[in-house]
């Protein structure tokens, strides 16, 4: 007789039922004698070879240097995820025309590349999926009318510049957050770009083609010779840290909420127009305004303007205000060669500079200074008066009429 204990039965071995208490392997049970042949994946067949004077890429590529990284512009961290890394410059020349008859190429798992050059004459669309990260340029050249697409939808950052000579229709990058520059050179391109905050260096514009500038927070300079009838609305822009360069009509450059730029500012104006920056504090070089018909010129919000405030001639100027009396703290000189100020715009001037005596934060506007208004300008109030010769007993040059 057999003695069955309670650790026995503890430690017996269940029944084996084949997909409920033993998993079964490409559908077949483990049970049962005999073998069971594992059949390995064939590997993708390489379909293109893209060479280069550098480098030879054979597509699709296994995963390689898969770490994250992360780059830093001003002050914000952008982070890639990291599938495969291509160096040394491997699509730095012609690509993709190193294949012959290509029609379109896709990227595969390629996370980071240095460089772009797309000049093919026979790709319809190039799709780079993985793209994270381009640490160098992109350049877009003069194509021909095959290539209609471009859709990189992970790429994050060019630590270069985009160069786009091209008219190809669409091209979307709908995560890219920084560039370094920007060129649009020729052509009638639309450039998605929903989340492009920062643009580190210059951003230079000659052509009818747009961009997606909806959320751009910052930009080294800006230089806009395209199309008057192009309007560039930049709704969150606040910093432009170098030169604003632009010409056209009242709508060509709009930034209600810039704050500071460094550079000079060169407008370029179109007839009957108007300039209005209601939040502008800091013109780190002053403006000069040039071309013929602007009407108009509004920045209320000033307070410190490094540089000459020069309407050149051409201007039919008839209404001012820059800066405002217990904001504005530095004005420099103010120079109207064209144009026909109304009174209101000739006191207001005079008032203002009269309240920048040294006090309460201002500096003296006094000695070596000088405010001249055309002589087709409206003479100064009563009150008006009184100012202007308050600052010719500082020292200051003021010639209105």
């Amino acid at each position: 007789m057999i003695k069955v204990t309670k650790t026995d039965l503890r430690e017996k071995q269940n029944e084996l039922v084949s997909g409920i208490n033993i998993k079964t392997l490409n559908g077949e049970t483990l049970l049962g004698t005999g073998n069971i042949s594992l059949s390995v994946a064939t590997p993708p067949v390489l379909t293109a070879s893209y060479v280069t004077a550098l480098a030879t890429i054979l597509l699709p590529i296994a995963n390689v240097e898969a770490a994250s990284k992360t780059y830093s512009v001003f002050g914000e961290q952008i982070t890639t995820i990291g599938k495969c890394s291509v160096k040394a410059g491997a699509f730095v020349s012609g690509f993709p025309n190193g294949v012959a008859g290509t029609t379109s190429s896709n990227l595969g798992n390629i996370s980071t590349i240095d460089n772009v050059i797309i000049t093919s004459n026979t790709m319809t669309s190039l799709i780079a999926n993985s793209l994270e990260a381009i640490e160098g340029d992109l350049t877009i050249s003069t194509v021909s009318t095959p290539l209609t697409t471009i859709s990189f939808p992970q790429l994050k950052i060019i630590t270069g510049l985009i160069n786009c000579q091209s008219s190809v229709p669409s091209i979307s990058f709908p995560e890219l957050i920084a560039i370094t520059s920007f060129r649009l050179i020729t052509g009638t391109t639309n450039l998605l770009t929903p989340k492009l905050k920062y643009i580190s260096g210059s951003c230079v514009i000659t052509t009818t083609a747009t961009f997606d500038s909806s959320v751009l927070e910052e930009t080294g300079s800006f230089e806009d010779s395209s199309s008057s009838a192009v309007n560039r609305v930049f709704p969150v822009l606040k910093r432009i840290n170098s030169i604003l360069t632009y010409s056209g009509t009242s709508l060509k450059f709009q930034a209600p909420l810039l704050e500071t730029v460094l550079g000079a500012w060169t407008v370029s104006s179109g007839s009957g127009s108007t300039v209005s920056f209601p939040s502008l504090k800091i013109a780190g070089a002053g403006f000069t305004f040039n071309g013929n018909g602007l009407t108009t010129a509004l920045f209320p919000a000033l307070v410190r303007v490094l540089g000459p405030i020069v309407f050149n001639s051409g201007h039919n100027i008839v209404d001012v205000t820059f800066g405002t009396i217990g904001i504005t703290k530095r004005m420099s000189d103010i120079t109207f060669i064209s144009g026909s100020l109304n009174q209101a715009s000739i006191d207001g001037i005079l008032a203002l500079l009269v309240s920048l005596n040294g006090t309460d934060g201002t500096t003296l506007w006094g000695a070596g200074r000088l405010f001249y208004a055309v002589s087709n300008s409206s003479a100064p109030s009563a009150a008006g008066l009184i100012n202007k010769n308050i600052l010719i007993a500082r020292g200051a040059t003021v010639i209105t009429y």
